[in-house]
């Protein structure tokens, strides 16, 4: 789940009767389509539920990841045939636009599935399972050079990284808490949240 930042709608991704394509997969499961609700925080009450159109919901799986600190880009998860990639679609003229695959320092052949930015929009934290981390997934770092264009990636290293996976970056608004999940450091057993301050 994404909640916008200023708390007045909230994306999720959902498998149900009603999505795009209206396929299934070979467990008889609806594919995965994000969805938007208006949010009450005072209330606690969500209303308005319907589809993102199908600038992003296609035939395929996608599921939202995280929003940007201005709420002006909104980052997907897409499946791609088993190449899980990372996408991003804007906020313009009132609607999100097609999404598009971010650059090649971020989606590799390996497998990308969460991401997070910075406050400031310029550093983006990614989980990738690409050669030269720690082991398993890792969360790494890259800085932006231009639109949808991104310096080398940079793995954060053994504080954050352990041999087993990590996952689920979210950078906080002070930019510089990072959550994160893991199985490694010494966890209480699957995953667990861990935090580290910058």
């Amino acid at each position: 789940p994404v909640m916008a930042p200023d708390q007045n709608y909230f994306v999720f991704t959902s498998r149900r009767e009603g999505s795009v394509g209206g396929k299934k997969d070979d467990k008889g499961k609806f594919f995965e389509d994000i969805y938007m609700a208006n949010c009450d925080t005072k209330g606690c009450d969500f209303s308005g539920l319907k589809p993102i159109l199908v600038n992003v919901n296609t035939n395929g799986h996608e599921a939202s990841i995280s929003m940007s600190w201005d709420g002006s880009s909104l980052f997907i998860y897409k499946d791609d045939k088993g190449d899980g990639n990372i996408y991003i679609s804007k906020f313009e003229d009132g609607k999100w636009s097609t999404t598009e695959k971010l650059g090649a320092e971020i989606n590799t052949k390996h497998y990308e599935n969460h991401a997070c930015l910075s406050p400031d929009g310029e550093t983006l934290y990614f989980v990738s399972d690409r050669p030269g981390g720690m082991g398993g997934k890792d969360i790494w770092m890259s800085h932006r050079i231009g639109y949808n264009k991104w310096g080398k990636a940079v793995n954060l290293g053994p504080r954050i990284n352990s041999e087993y996976n990590e996952d689920a970056p979210v950078l906080l608004s002070d930019g510089k808490t990072l959550y994160f999940s893991s199985e490694g450091h010494e966890s209480m057993g699957g995953y667990d949240i861990f935090y580290s301050i910058f």
